[in-house]
């Protein structure tokens, strides 16, 4: 099994469906989940994909710039940092209908336009590889708090 796989493997592990929540996670299994759903999201449809979606709560998207930066992912806590300031409005993170409207305005919607956000996600995608890399390394630093959790 590999080491982001066993990471994960934890942070879902006493999960449930009805009251379980991300955001309530002790910090090194919230770093993993939130750099693996942002990445994963924006894998599958680069920014287009991680903007249009209410994220559970709608937090600050700074949750998911720190744990970027955490694991020294600093290239992509940048791309999605600059990618928020490209909204013309204040907490984007709060309003979806707001931010799909500003995504078909500027042509980001499409995933085939040159727009600023369209350019950051694609460069998050290509550095997708190194994020898991810089993630791993992250696990195995603290791998002994996972490992004392499998315990338990």
């Amino acid at each position: 099994m590999d080491v982001v796989d066993f990471a994960l493997e934890t942070v879902y592990e006493n999960s449930e469906p009805d009251d379980w929540s991300a955001y309530e996670l002790p910090r090194p299994l919230f770093v993993v989940w939130a750099i693996e759903k942002a990445q994963e999201t924006t894998n599958n449809g680069s920014f287009q994909y991680f903007f249009e979606r209410d994220w559970p709560g709608n937090p600050l998207y700074s949750i998911f710039i720190d744990a970027f930066r955490e694991v020294g992912a600093v290239q992509t806590a940048e791309c999605l940092e600059a990618a928020v300031h490209e909204f013309p409005f204040e907490n984007p993170h709060l309003d979806c209908e707001k931010r799909l409207s500003y995504l078909d305005e500027s042509g980001s919607s499409s995933m085939s336009s040159d727009s600023k956000i369209d350019q950051l996600g694609l460069r998050v995608m290509d550095l997708s590889d190194d994020n898991y890399a810089k993630l791993a390394q992250y696990i195995q630093k603290n791998e002994s708090y996972f490992l004392y959790l499998k315990k338990q």
